[in-house]
């Protein structure tokens, strides 16, 4: 009766020996590695952001703010008749100074006042040749094109793409790296966009409605941008 009850009390403890072994453990993780990986997109610059400006010499400066005022109202309402939204016009800049003509050497002579208004313009890149046939139509001779700047309406849209594809090269790269040691990719424990280059404006040649350089439908040609996103990825190694 005692060795039944040994050989039962032996039997008992090795069966909770057996049931409290862990399961087997995956990959253990052998280090990091970290890499950078980059992403770009190339598009066509899509908003144009046109500079205009009216400048009127008057004898008084009251005559010449009122002169260089009607001048302007008249091109803005031109402009936003031609489709232009009035929440895509800015007022960029308006000054008043006296104008003097050095010629005579007995010293400086008034010749008036100067008063100038300045307007940027943003629209799509075809809206925008409207915009400078509309206003030098207008404007005549007080009209005064500063320049056209071409840029991406949707920057962020853009950039989202190119981070997606950072992250896939900066995956490709660990994965290299790691197959090249013998090792097993894991996950990522840590990310950081370095850098996220967004579009940088262009800028058209400066002209004035009095130079002759400008012609009724002007060509434009805004050109294409590259967003790139670079970011650093460090993963898990696994052996």
């Amino acid at each position: 009766m005692k060795k039944a009850l040994i050989g039962l009390a032996v039997g008992t403890l090795i069966g909770i020996n057996l049931i409290g072994l862990p399961s087997q453990a995956g990959p253990a993780t052998v280090g990091t590695i970290t890499v950078t990986g980059s992403g770009t997109m190339t598009l066509k610059r899509d908003q144009a952001t046109t500079n205009l400006s009216v400048s009127n010499l008057g004898p008084t400066a009251k005559q010449a703010m009122a002169s260089a005022t009607s001048t302007f109202n008249t091109v803005r309402a031109a402009i936003i008749a031609a489709g232009v939204k009035a929440d895509n016009l800015t007022t960029s800049g308006i000054s008043l100074y006296p104008e003097y003509d050095y010629a005579d050497k007995t010293g400086p002579v008034l010749k008036g006042y100067r008063a100038s208004m300045s307007l940027n313009v943003v629209t799509t890149v075809p809206l925008a040749a409207t915009v400078l046939d509309t206003a030098v139509n207008v404007g005549g001779d007080s009209l005064q094109i500063g320049g056209v700047s071409f840029d991406v309406a949707d920057v962020e849209a853009v950039a989202d793409t190119s981070r997606v594809r950072a992250v896939a090269n900066a995956k490709l790269k660990a994965k290299d790296y790691a197959e090249a040691l013998g090792e097993h990719l894991g996950r990522a424990t840590k990310i950081v966009e370095t850098q996220a280059a967004v579009p940088v404006p262009i800028y058209w040649a400066q002209a004035s409605a009095a130079s002759g350089m400008v012609k009724s439908a002007v060509d434009m040609d805004p050109g294409t941008q590259k967003v790139t996103s670079t970011v650093t990825v460090t993963f898990q190694l696994l052996g």
